[in-house]
């Protein structure tokens, strides 16, 4: 079991910062292009290449060394839709809604 463990956590890729060569903080961002960088040089990227936050579970993915689908951001309706959600409830349900 413990052996398990340990190769477990050997097999785990270590990503480094694509924008500065040494960069040691951990990776956090990704570009459109699919080059991943550091909290710091991924927001100073953003400035003039789309880049956003990896999500925990593309994180892992890319630590096993396992490709990426396609990322499309939910839309705006939907986001509205899941507003009024929490964990799987409606606010109605909790009692979180105002009575009309």
């Amino acid at each position: 079991m413990e052996n398990q463990i340990i190769n477990s956590v050997e097999a785990l890729k270590k990503l480094l910062c694509e924008m500065v060569e040494g960069c040691a903080a951990p990776v956090t961002h990704i570009d459109q292009k699919g080059f991943v960088y550091c909290e710091p040089h991924g927001v100073a990227r953003r400035s003039h290449c789309p880049c956003r936050k990896l999500l925990v579970r593309e994180l892992k993915q890319l630590q096993r060394g396992e490709v990426l689908g396609s990322y499309s951001r939910p839309s705006r309706a939907a986001e509205r839709r899941n507003a009024d959600r929490i964990d799987g409830y409606d606010r109605d349900d909790l009692g979180e809604s105002p009575d009309y």
